[in-house]
Protein backbone atom coordinates (compact mmCIF):
# COMPACT_ATOMS: atom_id res chain seq x y z
CA UNK A 1 0.00 0.00 0.00
CA UNK A 2 1.18 3.82 -1.15
CA UNK A 3 0.58 6.74 0.56
CA UNK A 4 -1.36 7.60 -2.65
CA UNK A 5 -3.92 4.49 -1.87
CA UNK A 6 -4.23 5.88 1.57
CA UNK A 7 -4.91 9.16 0.33
CA UNK A 8 -7.57 7.51 -2.27
CA UNK A 9 -8.60 5.84 0.56
CA UNK A 10 -9.38 8.99 3.01
CA UNK A 11 -10.77 10.79 0.03
CA UNK A 12 -13.38 7.94 -0.28
CA UNK A 13 -14.75 7.87 3.21
CA UNK A 14 -14.35 11.47 4.18
CA UNK A 15 -17.68 12.19 2.50
CA UNK A 16 -19.52 9.63 4.43
CA UNK A 17 -17.80 10.95 7.58
CA UNK A 18 -19.39 14.14 6.55
CA UNK A 19 -22.71 13.32 5.11
CA UNK A 20 -23.46 11.05 8.33
CA UNK A 21 -23.03 14.31 10.43
CA UNK A 22 -26.22 16.33 9.64
CA UNK A 23 -27.91 12.96 9.27
CA UNK A 24 -26.97 12.66 13.14
CA UNK A 25 -27.75 16.26 13.93
CA UNK A 26 -30.99 15.97 12.78
CA UNK A 27 -32.17 12.76 13.99
CA UNK A 28 -32.83 11.56 10.58
CA UNK A 29 -33.70 7.59 11.48
CA UNK A 30 -32.57 4.82 10.08
CA UNK A 31 -33.77 5.72 6.21
CA UNK A 32 -32.01 9.32 6.82
CA UNK A 33 -28.93 7.80 7.49
CA UNK A 34 -29.31 4.98 4.86
CA UNK A 35 -29.71 8.22 2.40
CA UNK A 36 -26.97 10.12 3.66
CA UNK A 37 -24.27 7.09 3.36
CA UNK A 38 -25.50 6.69 -0.37
CA UNK A 39 -25.18 10.14 -0.85
CA UNK A 40 -21.55 9.78 1.25
CA UNK A 41 -20.58 6.78 -1.34
CA UNK A 42 -21.78 8.25 -4.45
CA UNK A 43 -19.60 11.51 -3.95
CA UNK A 44 -16.58 9.40 -2.63
CA UNK A 45 -16.31 7.41 -5.50
CA UNK A 46 -16.56 10.24 -7.87
CA UNK A 47 -13.91 12.20 -5.69
CA UNK A 48 -11.58 9.82 -5.58
CA UNK A 49 -11.81 8.42 -9.39
CA UNK A 50 -11.29 12.28 -10.39
CA UNK A 51 -8.35 12.49 -7.54
CA UNK A 52 -7.23 8.97 -9.05
CA UNK A 53 -7.10 10.28 -12.69
CA UNK A 54 -6.00 13.63 -12.26
CA UNK A 55 -3.11 12.54 -10.62
CA UNK A 56 -1.88 9.58 -13.38
CA UNK A 57 -2.40 12.45 -15.74
CA UNK A 58 0.25 14.89 -13.56
CA UNK A 59 2.39 11.72 -13.26
CA UNK A 60 1.95 11.15 -17.11
CA UNK A 61 3.17 14.35 -17.93
CA UNK A 62 5.99 14.84 -16.12
CA UNK A 63 7.67 11.33 -17.24
CA UNK A 64 7.53 13.07 -20.50
CA UNK A 65 10.05 15.61 -19.65
CA UNK A 66 13.85 14.33 -20.35
CA UNK A 67 14.90 16.22 -17.20
CA UNK A 68 12.57 15.00 -14.71
CA UNK A 69 14.56 11.82 -13.67
CA UNK A 70 17.59 14.11 -12.76
CA UNK A 71 16.35 17.08 -10.79
CA UNK A 72 15.54 14.98 -7.63
CA UNK A 73 15.14 17.83 -5.59
CA UNK A 74 12.40 19.08 -8.05
CA UNK A 75 10.82 16.00 -7.99
CA UNK A 76 10.39 15.97 -4.04
CA UNK A 77 9.42 19.46 -3.87
CA UNK A 78 6.89 18.90 -6.67
CA UNK A 79 5.43 15.85 -5.21
CA UNK A 80 5.09 17.36 -1.83
CA UNK A 81 2.90 20.59 -3.06
CA UNK A 82 0.68 17.98 -4.90
CA UNK A 83 0.40 15.99 -1.61
CA UNK A 84 -0.90 19.15 0.03
CA UNK A 85 -2.95 19.81 -2.75
CA UNK A 86 -4.90 16.66 -2.68
CA UNK A 87 -5.29 17.04 1.26
CA UNK A 88 -6.80 19.95 0.39
CA UNK A 89 -8.72 18.08 -1.71
CA UNK A 90 -9.84 15.53 1.50
CA UNK A 91 -11.12 18.65 3.00
CA UNK A 92 -13.26 20.16 0.35
CA UNK A 93 -14.66 16.61 -0.34
CA UNK A 94 -15.36 16.20 3.53
CA UNK A 95 -17.24 19.87 3.65
CA UNK A 96 -18.96 18.66 0.24
CA UNK A 97 -20.65 15.40 1.76
CA UNK A 98 -21.76 17.95 4.76
CA UNK A 99 -23.54 20.25 2.57
CA UNK A 100 -25.08 18.20 0.06
CA UNK A 101 -26.19 15.74 2.69
CA UNK A 102 -27.60 18.29 4.74
CA UNK A 103 -29.20 20.34 1.47
CA UNK A 104 -30.68 16.69 0.15
CA UNK A 105 -32.19 15.97 4.13
CA UNK A 106 -33.89 19.24 4.33
CA UNK A 107 -35.72 18.93 0.47
CA UNK A 108 -36.19 14.98 1.48
CA UNK A 109 -37.58 15.69 5.07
Amino acid sequence: MTVWDLLTGLCFGMPIGGALAPAGLAKAGIGGYAFAITIGVVLGVCCAWMMRVAGNAVVAKLQRRPDWLAAAPLRRLFFGGFIFAVVLWIVFVLLLGVWVSSALLRLVS
